[in-house]
């Protein structure tokens, strides 16, 4: 699954509308500055006109994003989350030491591998081919 699927697909998970690729001037007229800025954007949960549009999470990046999109998981796609799909990275002496499941005390994933999981949770995953 590519990355831009899968901020996609999470960001939809997590309520974001109308996504697409955007190309977007913003002229701030107090400082007679223009900012150019292109990108996944979307219009967030709460707000429901287009106008609202910005640019979507970088959810592979970024743990602050990972946790709010965790946040929408219900309680089984929680357990689902941490014990079945979300990998486990225990460093102990420099030596890292991985496994598919364990005791949330001892998760520490990448933003990526906590999106992949968070994906997989929700069955929204999709294996490349």
């Amino acid at each position: 699954m590519t990355p831009e699927k899968q901020r996609i697909a999470i960001a939809e998970a997590c309520g974001w509308k109308h996504i697409k690729h955007t190309n977007q001037e913003d002229v701030d007229i107090e400082s007679r500055s223009i900012t150019y800025w292109s990108g996944l954007t979307g219009v967030p949960p709460k707000f429901i006109h287009d106008q609202n549009r910005i640019i979507i999470p970088d959810y592979l990046h970024d743990l602050n994003a990972m946790h709010e999109a965790e946040k929408v998981l219900t309680p089984q796609q929680q357990n689902a989350y941490a014990l079945q799909w979300l990998p486990c990275v225990l460093v102990i002496d420099g030596r890292e030491y991985r496994s598919k499941a364990c005791e949330f005390l001892f998760v520490t994933p990448t933003a990526a591998q906590r999106a992949e999981a968070f994906l997989r949770t929700i069955g929204k995953w999709e294996d490349d081919k």
